[in-house]
């Protein structure tokens, strides 16, 4: 989003209210509160990217994370506080003997390791830095850095092991480092733990011996546990049983429910990697209210997947989850695929349901319970004000895209038309109410944080539903006139098809809706339609009329690269259909292959689509189907071949990484050879994890064009595109070692002749005498442009119009990097002209009318305001020398809405005609 100039400070300032009462739920203690609502009004001043339009959703954001910080800076410093707390029982002389030597072996071992694994395990340990901190030190990709520590612990073991000599386990000689006094054991025993150390190697035991300094119990035995066994384990608590089966060599045994579901923990896909136990392996504790453990406590872990997992899901797997339970000190261990962002949720007796946003392995994370707010939902006749009793309601969490249901409660409407929901947690819910006979209503519900004290209040919503309209309609052949029947309509809830007669009844049309409801229509053979109906409260609808128009029938043959048919193979489409110039209407569908590997598919004949294929073991087959001439009703795509998948991965540097937004992969392929040459497929958009990894499979062979996306630095807009690249996929094979750096971009500025900025100019850059562009952007609302050129150049710049009123102009010989270009257009002057009369079918001018001129080629709008004048006639003048498409729509709906296709610029007079609607 771009900055507002005429944003103000006392705009910001007028929400100063309902912020402060957001904040005082957030957080407890009003002088905290009150810094809340400091810092979030010194970010909306400070910065200028603040939305003009969701200000409020904007405010609330930035607020939470405030909140979230701060509480997460207090539960440290009390850690901190509580870790640095003496114990009053001091150790014996022996014992201190023994720890001195301890901490010199550990110490030595680590000295004696070569560089650069001895700087980089110090910085993490001693100096407790941030894999991501020692990479900006020393300028390093952040994966170089794990690495490093991987490699570097390996070899302090193998130092260790040769110290500890034949028959006895290295780690003994480290046991006085961790394990407390006798005196110290009692309280130990009676303290709840504290959450465990991660990796090979914990940072306490590390940092005990450099520094001369203790960890916990509980630590040394997860350390143990971590090192003696390869196989990821669920965390235990440590007690005096735990640290005298340590001392003996005896394997430490977590209680028998824990090991049964351990048993039952899902496995991870096929293709992960084996890796050490706490980087392939979701970790965390879960806590109550008040910060105590919460064991048995039921913990999910599903997977984020893509926006858009595939172009056509074909060949969707079972959704990957896995499953566990807490152990006594609340903690949880699940395997997962490591630099995957994963979502958790935790169901615990008594407790509201908790989930996650995106979390990775290896990350430590602490859950927190709370005991829930509760909902009263009453459900009224909108008509008569009477509740309802019997409705059916419903609350969910709303998840993102890509993830499934966190968690669902339903229930049904008592006789005084209320529903009551306990054990809610805060935040943005999905609501919804559906009777027989009524039109369903979903909403949104905003359930605040519990209030202060630990008192729970209920919120109370009221659910009005009308009773649904009932739509009367006729399907007609729009050539022959004929009826149809058996045509599928279809409305906002319900479904039906037309008698012998071509005649139909549909009810569930919602009369308290304020905008359009689609009335869709699908016959074999024909073209999609779609009616718009406008429902409203005694609404009694006129028969609705639909005349379909004959489709596109789309065949082929799949086959494998052998050439040989696949029979039962799916072939799927999708695309989008303009009823008017206004609205698009998804159309999709799946078929699949005969016994001799041919397919048909009934398509609009005015619209783009995707066509894919896959069968197991290959790649999709993808192919694009445009078509935009009414008079053509058949296509063969003779034959899809399905090839064997081939992959790509790699790394992505120089980039850090940002939990709340991270950076994401667009992998598209190249169907016509760049990136704005020709038609591009969105294959996958794939998150960037913690080191920066990325990996696609089951890519066809062709090329892709990958583009990495992230944050703005400048705060302009919530992401931008960093880098551009293509790359060359054969079959069966995989392409690695990728690495992707962000690209030195091309800005500049567009601007008029007469000095006013060039807001919507398509600027792109080319390669000397190429005419087709390597890269295309449009310039901003102050005329600023930016480009991500492939590869340093030099490129040619090209600035034009889309509304087709300037010159193009060209600035050549700009390499990447180039910074404040400055392009100027001038007037356009072109002989080409295209005159137009709009009448009705009688021939009377009809001038109430909306134009959209657009270019048959590559589907470009040309944006001019144009209409019909008193006698129906209007005129585009300074066009290119091509093909154009000119759409009429009636506002008022008095007309059916009309195109020409093909209109090439002339002094001839066009006629349209336009139907006026029954």
């Amino acid at each position: 989003m771009n900055a507002d100039p005429t944003f103000t400070a006392a705009e910001i300032l007028e929400h100063t209210g309902w912020l402060r009462t957001l904040a005082r739920q957030l957080v407890r203690d009003p002088n905290t509160a009150d810094d809340v609502v400091q810092s979030t009004l010194m970010a909306a001043l400070e910065w200028e990217g603040v939305p003009r339009k969701g200000l409020r959703q904007w405010l609330s954001g930035v607020a939470r994370n405030t909140a979230h910080q701060i509480r997460r800076g207090e539960r440290r410093q009390k850690r901190r506080q509580t870790e640095a707390a003496a114990p009053e029982a001091l150790p014996s002389a022996g014992e201190m003997v023994e720890l001195v030597d301890s901490q010199r072996a550990l110490a030595s071992a680590v000295l004696e390791l070569d560089e650069p694994y001895r700087s980089t395990i110090f910085l993490r340990f001693y100096s407790e830095l941030q894999p991501k901190d020692i990479a900006e030190k020393f300028d390093l990709p952040a994966s170089t850095v794990r690495v490093r520590l991987k490699r570097g612990l390996e070899q302090l073991r193998e130092k260790l092991e040769a110290r500890q000599g034949e028959g006895q386990h290295w780690s003994l000689m480290l046991l006085p480092l961790v394990l407390p006094s006798r005196g110290e054991l009692q309280a130990a025993a009676e303290q709840a733990t504290r959450p465990l150390a991660a990796g090979p190697l914990s940072s306490g035991l590390l940092k005990g011996g450099l520094a001369l300094g203790l960890v916990t119990a509980a630590a040394v035995v997860t350390m143990l546990l971590d090192l003696t066994d390869p196989e990821p384990v669920t965390a235990v608590s440590a007690g005096p049983e735990d640290v005298a089966a340590v001392r003996e060599q005896r394997p430490v045994q977590p209680p028998p429910e824990t090991r049964r579901e351990q048993e039952a923990v899902a496995t991870p896909p096929a293709e992960a990697e084996t890796l050490a136990a706490d980087d392939c392996c979701l970790i965390g504790q879960v806590l109550d209210a008040d910060g105590a453990p919460t064991a048995d406590a039921r913990v999910e872990a599903v997977e984020f997947h893509p926006r858009s997992p595939s172009t056509l899901d074909l060949a969707a797997g079972p959704e990957w989850n896995g499953t566990t339970r807490t152990n006594e000190a609340g903690f949880y261990r699940i395997p997962a695929r490591a630099d995957h962002p994963y979502s958790v949720r935790v169901h615990a007796a008594g407790h509201a349901p908790s989930s996650t946003g995106a979390v990775y392995t290896g990350e430590l994370q602490e859950l927190a319970l709370s005991t829930g707010r509760s909902l009263e939902v009453t459900v009224k006749d909108a008509d008569d004000g009477d509740v309802l009793a019997g409705a059916r309601v419903r609350v969910e969490s709303a998840d993102p895209y890509g993830v499934p249901t966190a968690w669902a409660f339903e229930a049904e409407t008592d006789e005084h038309g209320v529903a009551l929901f306990d054990r809610l947690p805060a935040g943005s819910h999905q609501l919804s109410a559906s009777l027989a006979e009524h039109a369903p209503l979903s909403t949104t519900v905003e359930l605040a944080q519990a209030a202060a004290g630990g008192v729970e209040a209920t919120s109370r919503v009221t659910l009005e539903l009308w009773r649904a309209a009932t739509v009367h309609g006729v399907v007609l052949d729009g050539r022959t006139g004929d009826s149809i029947a058996g045509a599928r309509v279809e409305g906002p809830t319900t479904s039906t098809s037309t008698d012998l007669g071509g005649e139909f009844v549909l009810g569930g049309f919602d009369p308290g809706s304020s905008a359009p409801q689609a009335l869709h229509v699908r016959v074999p053979g024909f073209a999609p339609a779609v009616e718009y109906i406008q429902v409203e409260p005694g609404f009694r609808a006129p028969e609705v009329t639909l005349r379909l128009e004959r489709g596109l029938l789309v065949s082929g043959r799949v086959v494998d690269d052998l050439a040989e048919p696949l029979a039962g193979v799916p072939v799927g489409f999708r695309g989008r259909f303009a009823p008017n110039p206004r609205r698009a209407e998804r159309h999709d569908g799946q078929t699949r292959t005969d016994a001799e590997g041919r397919f048909e598919l009934t398509l609009h004949n005015r619209a783009s689509y995707t066509i894919g294929t896959q069968a197991p073991g290959f790649a999709m087959s993808l192919v694009r189907v445009m078509n935009y001439d009414p008079s053509r009703f058949e296509e063969d795509l003779g034959d899809l071949v399905l090839h064997r998948a081939g992959s790509l991965a790699g790394v992505v540097t120089g980039r850090e990484f940002d939990r709340e937004h991270p950076d994401e992969l667009e992998v598209e392929l190249l169907t016509g050879g760049g990136f704005v040459a020709g038609p591009a497929l969105l294959v996958q958009l794939l998150p960037i994890g913690p080191s920066g990894e990325f990996a696609v499979n089951g890519l066809a062979p062709g090329t892709y064009g990958l583009t990495l996306h992230g944050r703005d630095p400048s705060g302009a807009r919530p992401t931008m595109p960093l880098l551009r690249r293509t790359v060359e996929v054969r079959a069966g094979e995989a392409t690695a070692d990728l690495e992707l750096s962000p690209t030195e971009p091309i800005t500049g500025r567009v601007s008029f002749s007469d000095g006013s900025p060039g807001r919507g100019i398509a600027v792109s850059a080319r390669r000397g005498d190429d005419s087709r562009p390597v890269v295309l952007t449009l310039a901003d609302r102050q005329g600023n442009f930016r480009l991500l050129p492939e590869g340093p150049g030099p490129f040619v710049l090209l600035a034009e119009d889309p509304g087709l009123r300037d010159a193009p102009t060209e600035l050549p010989e700009v390499p990447a990097g180039s910074r404040d270009l400055q392009l100027q257009l001038e007037p356009r002057n072109t002989p080409h002209r295209i005159r137009c009369r709009v009448t009705d079918e009688e021939g009377v001018p009809v001038t109430d009318l909306s134009i959209r001129v657009v270019r048959q080629l590559t589907g470009g709008p040309i944006h001019r305001d144009t209409r019909p004048d008193e006698d129906g006639r209007l005129e585009l003048r300074d066009l290119d020398e091509e093909p154009y498409v000119i759409h009429a729509f009636s506002p008022r709906g008095e007309f059916e809405f009309s195109s020409l296709y093909g209109v090439r610029p002339s002094d001839e007079l066009v006629q349209l005609k336009m139907r006026r609607r029954p």
